[in-house]
């Protein structure tokens, strides 16, 4: 197949890849080197680009690959993950989109097909797929069939599971990732988009508001391909991966207010205790498994579990006087 459009330059592409980029040119190159590669004949990208004082050889190189036509390169200030991903899509000229973050990589040629190919199927509305640390990895989660059950779903109170690794087709799942996700460009439109308040998780807010639309045959689904290969140590971005306990707990009270606030606001007046529970119990949880090398030791673990419940109260203080001004 061939790896130039065939159609008129006035006939909108049948697929959009929009990527937001903050801050990690050198990576958005790779990139940007791998997608305009793909075995696909009709596609463009879109990248939202927020680099702040880009190297001058990394400027050059990206402008050099603007111009293939495929390439659109929107240049803003910095907007924030949500908003960078609205204007994204906004601009996008195609009905279906596949999100890709900037320090993601496509592991085959065949990505954008793959997506495409899923939307064959009349019922899917979405789709989000596999993500692997190394290429050729085995899905990483005991308790298959449980996993299954829960692929990018919520519990009864709206805490998200994810599972993004898992390798078997399964659906229909509750949300979609912010990479390696594609779906039909109307219908996030008409859900209306990405709630830009939100600084992580914000995946979530479409997710609530898209479920009220979806009609009794249509769904989201999680496929085991295409994939992406998630690199977790490429510098810049909004730093979401320099993980500290404040900035875990700080990213499970934002949840708790600014999503579940917005769309599940009464269940979460009823059970507000409960939800603190579970903002301290997941950045405890982030301390004792989730962590990378560096809180190996027993002896740093206490000490960040000890820092941990000093620092709540006044996370928690922070949070709740920064929602209140959001909702003024």
């Amino acid at each position: 197949m061939s790896l130039v459009p065939t159609q008129k330059a006035s006939l909108p592409p049948r697929v959009s890849v929009v990527i937001r980029s903050y801050n990690r040119l050198p990576a958005l190159l790779e990139l940007l080197e791998r997608v305009l590669r793909q075995k696909h004949d009709s596609f463009e990208v879109v990248v939202v680009e927020q680099t702040q004082s880009p190297e001058p050889r990394d400027a050059e190189a990206l402008s050099q690959l603007e111009q293939d036509a495929r390439l659109r390169v929107l240049r803003f200030e910095p907007l924030g993950g949500p908003r960078a991903r609205n204007e994204g899509v906004r601009a996008a000229r195609s009905d279906l989109v596949i999100l890709i973050d900037d320090d993601d990589l496509p592991v085959d040629d065949t990505w954008i097909a793959e997506h495409e190919a899923h939307f064959e199927d009349p019922s899917v509305v979405g789709v989000t797929a596999r993500h692997v640390r190394a290429v050729g990895e085995l899905c990483p989660y005991p308790g298959w069939g449980v996993v299954k059950r829960r692929v990018m779903s919520y519990n009864a109170l709206g805490i998200p599971y994810t599972f993004a690794r898992f390798d078997q087709d399964t659906g229909p799942v509750r949300w979609l990732h912010g990479t390696n996700a594609s779906f039909r460009r109307e219908r996030i439109l008409a859900a209306g988009l990405w709630d830009e308040h939100v600084r992580n998780q914000d995946e979530h807010s479409l997710a609530f508001k898209l479920q009220k639309t979806l009609a009794s045959h249509e769904q989201l689904v999680f496929r085991a391909r295409p994939l992406v290969l998630r690199r977790m140590d490429v510098p810049g971005g909004m730093g979401k991966r320099e993980a500290t306990v404040e900035r875990e707990l700080r990213n499970q009270l934002q949840y708790i207010h600014r999503i579940l606030g917005r769309y599940k606001r009464q269940q979460l007046r009823v059970l507000y205790p409960v939800y603190l529970g579970i903002a301290v119990s997941k950045a405890a949880l982030w301390v004792w498994q989730d962590a990378e090398e560096g809180h190996a030791s027993l002896s740093f673990r206490l000490r960040q579990t000890a820092r941990l419940l000093g620092v709540f109260p006044r996370e928690l203080a922070m949070e709740r006087r920064a929602n209140a001004a959001l909702d003024r």
